[in-house]
């Protein structure tokens, strides 16, 4: 089951935030879902067990006592995996979305246009969730869920596999960089120098000729390389 909470101090856009999912979803012929509704972020963050179960929440950014941001950040803290949404009728809170990882922003006056196209990444986000691929380690073939991979890096003839699951691991694999992006490529993991190959879904933040992932570690970005590994990133996330 999909299930979807709506986050919105103000019923017009709580209803139709809700309508146009539905109907995108039964475009889709998508019957298995629920939707929940909350009224403010302290109602939504009340119960955490609640928040453990959502897939994807919609978040207004501005509500009153506990923020969308704020909401946010506790969602994250206890289900690391839900897709965050932000609706908002001002695009300058866009940067602070990228702290926890929104998979996107949304205007609210650009709702009918852009919230199918949100709710088709959020499917294939969670669908990438769940794919796996099998590697050769040194210590046998091992099968993972590529999007514990934070990223892997070239040292010499070597692949460090960076992997977090109930505790970040390094898993050591032989091979050339080039073929593992060739292979990659297709979940999203971007070239952002020739020793590091990125998990997309892992950066938090691009500057300074620098990615910031997730877990804190901040890999180089060569200057002649910078604006397009910026861009891959953005086109990829589908952020504003």
């Amino acid at each position: 089951m999909l299930n979807i909470a709506i986050c919105d101090d103000e019923v017009y856009y709580r209803s139709k935030i809700e309508t146009g999912i539905r109907q995108i979803l039964q475009q889709k012929n998508i019957c298995d879902y629920r939707i929940d509704i909350w009224n403010s972020g302290e109602e939504l963050c009340e119960n955490q067990e609640w928040l453990k179960e959502y897939q994807v929440v919609f978040l207004d950014v501005e509500m009153n006592q506990i923020s969308g941001m704020e909401a946010a950040q506790i969602i994250k803290s206890v289900n690391e995996e839900c897709c965050l949404v932000f609706v908002t009728a001002f695009i300058d809170y866009a940067m602070e979305g990228y702290k926890v990882q929104a998979i996107r922003y949304l205007l609210k006056k650009d709702l009918d246009s852009n919230l199918s196209e949100c709710i088709e990444a959020v499917l294939q986000k969670i669908d990438f969730d769940n794919q796996k691929e099998r590697f050769a380690f040194q210590e046998g073939e091992k099968e993972l869920f590529v999007n514990q991979i934070l990223y892997i890096e070239s040292d010499r003839h070597k692949l460090i596999f960076h992997v977090k699951g109930k505790k970040e691991e390094l898993l050591i694999s032989s091979g050339k960089l080039d073929d593992m992006q060739k292979r990659l490529e297709q979940y999203g993991f971007i070239r952002v120098h020739k020793s590091f190959l990125v998990n997309v879904e892992k950066i938090v933040l691009i500057k300074n000729y620098r990615v910031i992932l997730e877990n804190g570690e901040e890999l180089p970005v060569p200057r002649e390389k910078f604006r397009q590994v910026k861009e891959q990133y953005l086109e990829m996330e589908g952020r504003i």
